[in-house]
C-alpha cells in the first residue's frame, strides 16, 4: 500500500506541475495573443534545454551513488559525494553563466529574432544554475526515498506558480512568463533545503578528500548523463530556433499550442515506464525478457490509445478552451500530432527495453536518428512550408525512429514483439488514423465519423483488459 501511496503523491506532483502550465498558456494566450505563445515556446524550450546542460550530471551521480551506499555505516563516502556534486555544480554554472551572459544579444537573436527579448534571455540565463542547485536538493530527498517530502516539496512550487501567474503576467507581461519560473524554482528549492538542513549542517569540506579514488568515474558518469539529455532536447531547440528565424514567432505560437496539447500523452507514458523500467532490468533469462516485452507492450497500446483519440476528438475544443479562438485554425494539426504521438510512445517503449538490456550502441542510435531527423527535415521542410512543415517534420522525427528501431530488434529474438502485438498495433493505428479525415466543422460528419470510431473500437479492443490493466499497475496482481 506505501507504494501505491507514493505512486498517487508523485503522479499528483506531476499532474500540479503540467496544470501550472495550462494556466500559465491560457493566461498567456488571453493577455499577450498568438506571439505571447510563441515567446512562451521559446522560453520554455531554452529552459529545459538549460536544465539538461546546467546540471551537468550532478544529479544523476547523486541518485546513482548515493543509493548504493549506507548512510549511517558509510557516512564519510556518503558525504563526499554530496559535497563533491555541489562544489562542481557551482563552480560548472559560473563558468556557464559567464559565457552565455557574454553572448546573450545573439542567443536572444537566435531564440526570438529580436533584440528587445534579450532581458527575457538574460532572465532564462541566471534562473537555470538557480533551478540546478534546486533539483539536487531535490534529487538528494529522492536518493534517501522520502517520496512524501519530495510530493511535498514538487507540489508547493507548483501551487505557488498557481497562484502567482496571472498577476505576474498580467503586470509584467513577457517577464511574467520568466518570472512565474522563477517562483516555481525557488518555491521548491527553498523546501528541499530546509528539508535537508540537518543534513548540510552536519557534513565537513575535508571529507571531499574521499572523492579522488572516484573522481574519473563520477566525471564519466556525469559527462555520460549530459550526452544522453542534451541529444533530443538540443535538436528540439534547434527545430524551434529554425521555426522562429524561418517563419516568425506567430508561426512558433501556432505550432507550441497545438505541440504542447498533444505532449500531454507524455504524462501517461511517463508514468507507464517507471513501472516497467525496473521490471524489464530485472529480467535475466531470455524467455522472460520476450514474455514481459510482449505483455507490457499490450498494455501500453491499450492505456496510450484512449488519451490520443480524446485529443483527436476533442482537438478543437481543447484549443479553445485552453488558448482561445485565434488557435482554432491548429484543429487538423493538433489531431496529426496527436496521432504520431502514439508511434513515439511505442518508440519510447523500445529505447527504455534497449537501456534496460544494456544496448547502448542501439539506445544512442535509435536517439541520434530521432535528434538528426527532426532537425534535417525541419532544415529543408520549414522553409518551403512554414507551419506544415514544422508538423511533417515533427511526424518524421516520431515515425523513422521507430521504423530504425523496428529494423534493429529484427535481429533480437528477445525482443521481437509477438503476432498478437504486431495485429493489435496496426489495428489501433488505422483505428486512430480515422480520426485524421477532415470535417471542416461539418458537424454531421463529424457525428457520423464518431460513431464510426467509436463502433470499431468496441469490435476492435478487447475492453476488459482495461480493469486488468489497471489492477496489475496498482499493485494488487
Amino acid at each position: 500500500m506505501n507504494k501505491v501511496k507514493s505512486i498517487i503523491q508523485l503522479n499528483l506532483s506531476s499532474i500540479l506541475r503540467n496544470l501550472f502550465g495550462l494556466i500559465r498558456s491560457k493566461i498567456t494566450a488571453l493577455l499577450l495573443g498568438i506571439e505571447g505563445i510563441g515567446v512562451l515556446g521559446q522560453v520554455i524550450t531554452f529552459f529545459n534545454v538549460q536544465n539538461k546542460i546546467v546540471s551537468f550530471g550532478t544529479d544523476t551521480i547523486i541518485v546513482n551513488r548515493l543509493a548504493k551506499l549506507n548512510e549511517a555505516t558509510d557516512k564519510e563516502n556518503h558525504d563526499s559525494i554530496v559535497i563533491f556534486s555541489f562544489i562542481f555544480l557551482l563552480l560548472t554554472n559560473l563558468v556557464y553563466i559567464t559565457v552565455t551572459l557574454i553572448f546573450n544579444d545573439r542567443l536572444t537573436i537566435l531564440l526570438f529574432d529580436d533584440i528587445k527579448f534579450k532581458y527575457i534571455t538574460g532572465l532564462i540565463i541566471i534562473v537555470g544554475p538557480l533551478f540546478a542547485i534546486s533539483h539536487n536538493f531535490e534529487v538528494l530527498t529522492q536518493s534517501k526515498a522520502k517520496f512524501t517530502y519530495l510530493a511535498i516539496g514538487r507540489n508547493f512550487g507548483s501551487i505557488l506558480a498557481i497562484l502567482l501567474v496571472f498577476p505576474l503576467i498580467f503586470y509584467f507581461h513577457y517577464w511574467g512568463i520568466v518570472l512565474s519560473l522563477y517562483v516555481f524554482v525557488l518555491g521548491s528549492g527553498l523546501y528541499f533545503f530546509f528539508i535537508n538542513w540537518d543534513f548540510l549542517k552536519r557534513i565537513k569540506l575535508y571529507n571531499i578528500k574521499n572523492i579522488y579514488t572516484n573522481i574519473n568515474f563520477l566525471l564519466k558518469l556525469g559527462l555520460t548523463d549530459i550526452v544522453r539529455k542534451l541529444l533530443f532536447f538540443l535538436s528540439l531547440l534547434i527545430f524551434r530556433i529554425i521555426i522562429v528565424q524561418k517563419s516568425g514567432i506567430k508561426v512558433n505560437g501556432l505550432f507550441q499550442a497545438a505541440w504542447s496539447i498533444s505532449a500531454y500523452t507524455e504524462i501517461f507514458i511517463a508514468a507507464f515506464i517507471s513501472f516497467y523500467f525496473p521490471v524489464i532490468s530485472n529480467a535475466q533469462n531470455g524467455q522472460t525478457i520476450k514474455k514481459k516485452i510482449q505483455n507490457n507492450l499490450n498494455a501500453l497500446i491499450y492505456i496510450i490509445f484512449p488519451i490520443i483519440a480524446l485529443i483527436m476528438l476533442l482537438s478543437d475544443f481543447l484549443l479553445f478552451f485552453l488558448y482561445n479562438e485565434a488557435f482554432l485554425q491548429m484543429e487538423l494539426s493538433l489531431r496529426i500530432l496527436a496521432y504520431s504521438r502514439f508511434f513515439q510512445a511505442i518508440y519510447l517503449f523500445y529505447l527504455i527495453t534497449l537501456l534496460s538490456q544494456s544496448k547502448l550502441k542501439e539506445f544512442l542510435m535509435g536517439e541520434t536518428i530521432r535528434s538528426f531527423s527532426l532537425v534535417i527535415s525541419a532544415y529543408i521542410l520549414v522553409p518551403m512550408y512554414s507551419l506544415h512543415g514544422a508538423i511533417i517534420s515533427t511526424v518524421i522525427s516520431q515515425v523513422l525512429p521507430l521504423l530504425s528501431v523496428f529494423i534493429m530488434i529484427m535481429k533480437m529474438n528477445d525482443f521481437l514483439p509477438s503476432v498478437k502485438e504486431y495485429k493489435l498495433f496496426f489495428r489501433v493505428s488505422i483505428l486512430l488514423f480515422i480520426l485524421l479525415i477532415p470535417y471542416d466543422n461539418n458537424w454531421v460528419f463529424r457525428g457520423i465519423l464518431a460513431i464510426l470510431f467509436i463502433s470499431l473500437t468496441f469490435l476492435i479492443i478487447d475492453l476488459n483488459k482495461y480493469k486488468n490493466i489497471i489492477i496489475s499497475y496498482l499493485g494488487r496482481k
